[in-house]
C-alpha cells in the first residue's frame, strides 16, 4: 500500500514539474520598463525678433507591448559638446516646467500613463547670449562671423552678419516613472550658422540653414 501511494505521488510531481516548465517556455521574459522607453531628441535654430537661441526637444516612446503606468519624475539632462573643440561642454536640466506633451498625466496625483507607442515630450532653450552661465561665452567665441552679402546694410555698421556653421553633439537622459530607468537620448549631431540678428524679411531675406557656409 506504501509503495503503491508513493508511486501515486511521485508520479503527480513529475507531471506537476513538467507541467510547469511547459508553461513557463511561453511566459514572457521580463523587461524593465526603463529600458523599453525609447530616447529622442532633435534641435531647431530659432531667430525671431525677441528669440535667438536652439530649441532642444526631447522625447521618450514606449516600445513596450504593454502599458507603462507609475508615479511620474520628469527630470533629466542633456549634455552639448562642441565638435570642433570637444572640451567645450555644456549641460542643461530638463524639469517638469518643460513638458509640452504627455497624453495621459494627472497633474494633481502625479500618475503617468503610457499606452504602446505613446511619448512624453519636453522643450529645452539654450540661449547663448542671453544666459550668465559659465562657458557660454566660450560657446560664442566659437563662432566666426561674416557680412551677409543679402542684407549688407549702410556702411560701416553691416546690418545683419552669419556665423559659419558650427557642429555639436547632443545626448542625455531622460526619466520619466520613479521606479524606471530614464531613456537614453542621442548621441545626434545638430549643426547651424548662428546669426547676429533679426531683421524683418521684408527688408531682407530670410536665412537659410540649409545653405549657409561651412568653414
Amino acid at each position: 500500500m506504501r509503495q503503491s501511494t508513493y508511486g501515486i505521488l511521485l508520479s503527480g510531481l513529475m507531471f506537476g514539474l513538467l507541467f510547469t516548465g511547459a508553461c513557463d517556455e511561453y511566459l514572457p521574459s521580463y523587461r524593465e520598463p526603463g529600458a523599453v522607453l525609447e530616447g529622442k531628441i532633435e534641435a531647431t535654430y530659432v531667430l525671431t525678433s525677441s528669440d535667438n537661441r536652439v530649441g532642444i526637444a526631447v522625447t521618450a516612446v514606449n516600445k513596450y507591448e504593454e502599458s507603462l503606468e507609475g508615479r511620474r519624475d520628469f527630470t533629466g539632462s542633456i549634455e552639448i559638446r562642441s565638435k570642433r573643440r570637444p572640451e567645450l561642454r555644456k549641460t542643461l536640466n530638463i524639469s517638469s516646467t518643460q513638458l509640452i506633451y504627455a497624453r495621459i498625466h494627472n497633474t494633481q496625483t502625479g500618475m503617468v500613463r503610457m499606452d504602446p507607442g505613446d511619448s512624453v515630450r519636453f522643450l529645452v532653450s539654450w540661449n547663448l547670449a542671453g544666459s550668465d552661465t559659465p562657458g557660454d561665452n566660450e560657446f560664442l567665441d566659437l563662432f566666426s562671423y561674416y557680412i551677409d552679402p543679402a542684407c549688407p546694410g549702410p556702411p560701416p555698421s553691416p546690418s545683419r552678419t552669419i556665423a559659419f556653421r558650427e557642429t555639436f553633439i547632443l545626448s542625455g537622459e531622460l526619466r520619466v516613472f520613479e521606479q524606471a530607468s530614464p531613456a537614453i537620448v542621442g548621441p545626434t549631431e545638430f549643426s547651424f550658422c548662428r546669426v547676429s540678428r533679426w531683421v524683418e524679411p521684408n527688408v531682407c531675406p530670410t536665412v537659410d540653414q540649409r545653405t549657409c557656409s561651412s568653414r
